[in-house]
């Protein structure tokens, strides 16, 4: 019994052994494996799971590592281009700062100068007189350099408005037209001037910057000019609705010319010149050309160039406007330096060569002037003075102690019979019209840009006072 019994628990092993083995056998050489026992089934499909996993976050990192790789290059890029725009400008700038170095300095040398050659010529008059003569034309050259570089700078860091008010083009038309033929012909050149009939036609612009392209255009061709040479000038209208006006300004001369290649590339930068020898022989800031085509680019109007060396050029500029047919605009007055003798000023200027020179010239035109050196000093004058002393106050803006806007409202808010109605006028360097608009909003009637000039002082007073 105990043997049988041995014998079958031996074949048993040996069976069981036996169909462990046909198990591997099968499962490692078979194409389809038999069919697991229950944990080795769930084992296996543990490690299908894990692994299937395992794959599928591999493939997703693979692709975030692709995105972000493809981020690092686009920023890449994005930090070249910022490299190359930064040193791009930092050569402007030096560039700038070379050219304004040397068009600063040189009408500044011409009026030192001129003013040494005075000292040692004062008993030759025509000889002070040809010097006095040549220190004008340096300060307005220093001036019109001073001018551009603010319009250049305001045009390119903030939005200016150029339809915000209602202009008549005949009147802006023959305004260009009589001032830009006055200059021509004193520098011996032959004028054609013609525009279209605008009687009673507004619009909405901005004259100050309409005239500024019409100027700078002028004064490019007069500037480039050959000796007795000629400039045309016409102002027409291309289209006209109801509601809207297209209008064609064209400036042509017979000048010395510029290359294609020139206009395409270098016209409208800042600072460059067709000739090298440019900035020797015709004297401008280099900033004409670019401070039209941005003017006209914010205008959504479009400018044509075209020349050939030794023949001249021709500039055409077309501007659309919106017409107003609600304004009527007065006729111009024919007065153009108007009267001011008898007047009683008070110039308000705490610069003593400024107060001097706005003395000089009221005094030359018949006024009586009372001085004041900031705006506290003012408003107390103003005050203590009875009804009706000062016909005008001038008042500058930047001083010590009060400045011209609180010296303003100070008096516009005082108990004094004239203090709601006295006209004042602001005297200020800051010539941009956000300024002017801040001094009309203190109280002042009008606004005049220093350097000061007799004919506008004159029509600011004249056209503000009551007589």
């Amino acid at each position: 019994m105990g043997n049988i019994r041995g014998q079958y628990d031996g074949n048993r092993k040996s069976k069981g052994v036996q169909e462990k083995l046909e198990f591997v056998f099968h499962h490692t050489c078979n194409e389809v494996p038999v069919p697991l026992l229950n944990e080795v089934r769930i084992g296996h499909a543990s490690v299908l799971t894990k692994k299937q996993s395992f794959l599928r976050k591999a493939n997703h990192a693979t692709v975030k590592a692709e995105e972000l790789n493809k981020e690092l290059e686009e920023k890449q890029k994005e930090l070249e281009h910022a490299l190359t725009q930064a040193e791009s400008a930092n050569a402007a700038k030096t560039t700038f700062l070379n050219n304004m170095s040397h068009d600063i300095r040189t009408p500044i040398n011409g009026i030192i100068g001129m003013l040494m050659i005075i000292r040692k010529s004062g008993n030759d008059p025509e000889r002070v007189k040809e010097c006095l003569d040549k220190i004008d034309t340096s300060s307005k050259l220093l001036l019109s350099l001073v001018n551009d570089v603010l319009d250049m700078a305001k045009l390119e860091t903030e939005t200016i408005i150029v339809d915000n008010e209602s202009i008549n083009l005949d009147q802006v038309c023959e305004e260009v037209t009589t001032s830009l033929s006055f200059q021509a012909e004193a520098e011996g050149m032959n004028i054609i001037a013609e525009h279209d009939d605008y009687t009673g036609v507004n619009v909405w612009s901005n004259a100050l910057y309409l005239k500024k392209i019409l100027m700078n255009l002028f004064s490019n061709s007069m500037k480039y000019n050959k000796a007795n040479g000629e400039i045309h000038m016409s102002m027409r209208t291309l289209e006209q609705s109801e509601d809207r006006i297209t209008c064609e300004f064209q400036i042509r001369d017979t000048g010395v010319g510029m290359s294609e290649e020139f206009i395409q590339h270098d016209l409208f930068t800042p600072f460059v010149q067709a000739d090298k020898s440019a900035r020797s022989n015709y004297a401008g800031t280099g900033l004409g050309m670019p401070i039209v085509k941005q003017l006209v680019d914010k205008m959504s109007g479009t400018i044509k160039v075209e020349s050939k060396l030794g023949e001249g050029s021709c500039f055409t500029v077309v501007i659309p406007f919106r017409l107003d047919h609600q304004t009527k605009h007065e006729e111009r007055k024919e007065d153009v330096h108007g009267d001011i003798s008898g007047l009683r000023i008070l110039l308000v200027e705490d610069n003593e060569l400024n107060m001097e020179i706005a003395d000089f010239i009221l005094k030359d035109c018949g006024a009586s002037v009372d001085h004041a050196l900031n705006g506290q000093e003012a408003v107390r004058k103003f005050e203590a003075a009875k009804e009706g002393t000062y016909d005008v106050i001038l008042m500058d803006i930047m001083m010590p102690v009060m400045d011209g806007l609180i010296a303003t409202k100070t008096i516009r808010a005082l108990a004094h019979p004239d203090a709601k109605t006295i006209p004042i006028i602001a005297m200020t360097a800051n010539a941009f019209k956000e300024d002017a608009e801040r001094c009309m909003k203190a109280g002042m009637n009008a606004h005049v840009a220093k350097p000061l000039d007799k004919d506008k002082i004159l029509h600011a007073i004249c056209d503000n006072i009551q007589r």
